[in-house]
């Protein structure tokens, strides 16, 4: 049966009015639950006060204003080692700086810019060791495929070797060409700060060998020119290695190891001689910057010494991302300086511009290296001269067995 006229109009007021009715007593039930709650609320007598903000609609009370809390301040990347002593801070306490930088290198676990043009960079002091975990040995690093057919034959099946090297691939592709010419602008390159103090020789790593020429030695000299390691020039003395592929990277080295610039350092190597050593490496990856550099050897032979052209080494291959990551040579435009042990273990580490704490610390790390070379090579010599059981002049041991009866006895 179907509403017509009158009779429907009047049934759909009829219904509108029931509706707001309804939604209207909800309203009213919600809000007296609410305030009834908040009276019966009991605010407590002791401990930290509890302000609560309530919102009524009453003019008599007064709302009050929503609180200002301060924003939660960043996350701080800071540097586990202590800050060297300076004027400003004469006590060895340490001395956290603010930036943004969360890459690290994947071997020497060393902070590393982007190259974001919102990131800020500020090198931190060394946190671990520098080098490879196992002792060098003559002949590695070479830059050359020695495989023979059948070990390339079988490496050409070989999927994981495929999967290893796709990887490498990647990550030379995702590297920028101009990175390393782009983090100049963060305090010159300079990578990280040096450590105060030594690294110890039970946690210290290896210096890698690197094989190169040396085209400062004359042909009729009698040394070897061309294809000679760096492990044996390095083993048995101390040695400062100064790192570098460019001028500019010369010129950071020699704010360490330069006469005028570190004159004590001089002084030191020149007073050891016979237990001490200035190592040069220059790598040069371009066949066009080598072949310049072999052309004006006349020039390099007239700026250094004749005793350190046998100790000038010019590296070409071998020196590749991993190795340059193990050692901390991450940005090709910026010179790097090791303390190496006599037994090629890097105790001391240092990039970029030196400062003068890292001079002195660098100074004292070569002293307390003379030191321990000429120890163990006092060693040796007490025990060459100490007569073998079997040999003339060697004293039979008594035994102690009848004393220590008697003791026993006692």
């Amino acid at each position: 049966m179907y509403l017509t006229g009158s009779r429907a109009l009047a049934r759909s007021r009829l219904l509108g009015a029931n509706l707001q009715h309804e939604t209207l007593s909800c309203f009213f039930l919600r809000r007296n639950s609410s305030s009834s709650n908040n009276q019966n609320q009991k605010i407590p007598t002791s401990g930290p006060k509890v302000h609560k903000f309530v919102a009524s609609d009453r003019p008599d009370r007064k709302q009050s204003p929503p609180s200002t809390l301060p924003n939660p301040k960043p996350r701080q990347v800071v540097s586990p080692q202590f800050a060297p002593p300076t004027v400003e801070n004469p006590s060895r306490k340490p001395e956290y700086q603010e930036d943004n930088i969360t890459h690290t290198s994947y071997h020497s676990r060393i902070r590393v810019p982007t190259g974001e043009k919102e990131e800020s960079f500020t090198p931190q002091p060394l946190a671990y060791p520098l080098g490879l975990p196992y002792p060098p040995l003559p002949g590695e690093n070479t830059g050359t495929d020695l495989r023979t057919l059948s070990t390339r034959r079988d490496d050409l099946v070989d999927h994981d070797k495929h999967l290893q090297r796709r990887r490498e691939l990647v990550t030379q592709f995702r590297r920028p060409y101009f990175r390393d010419w782009t983090n100049l602008r963060y305090s010159k390159g300079k990578s990280f700060l040096s450590s105060e103090r030594l690294f110890r020789r039970e946690k210290a790593r290896y210096f890698p060998n690197l094989r190169g020429e040396r085209p400062l030695v004359k042909r009729w000299s009698g040394l070897q020119r061309k294809n000679v390691d760096t492990t044996p020039v390095l083993e048995g003395k101390v040695s400062v290695v100064a790192v570098h592929s460019s001028l500019w990277a010369e010129g950071q080295t020699e704010t360490f190891v330069d006469g005028k610039a570190n004159p004590e350092l001089r002084r030191e190597l020149a007073e050891a001689r016979d237990v001490a050593q200035f190592v040069e490496v220059t790598c040069e990856d371009n066949a066009l910057k080598a072949w310049m550099r072999k052309l004006f050897t006349w020039n390099l032979r007239r700026q250094k010494p004749r005793e350190a052209w046998e100790r000038y080494f010019l590296i070409r291959k071998g020196l590749d991302r991993e190795l340059r990551d193990a050692i901390g040579f991450l940005n090709w435009s910026v010179g790097y300086v090791y303390l190496v042990d006599e037994g090629c273990r890097i105790r001391w580490a240092g990039s970029g511009p030196a400062q003068e704490w890292e001079k002195r610390s660098m100074v004292e790390g070569l002293r307390k290296l003379i030191a321990e070379a000429r120890e163990g090579i006092e060693k040796k010599k007490l025990e060459k001269e100490m007569p073998r059981a079997g040999e003339k002049g060697a004293t039979k041991e008594k035994p102690m067995v009848g004393k220590r009866l008697e003791r026993q006895a006692i």
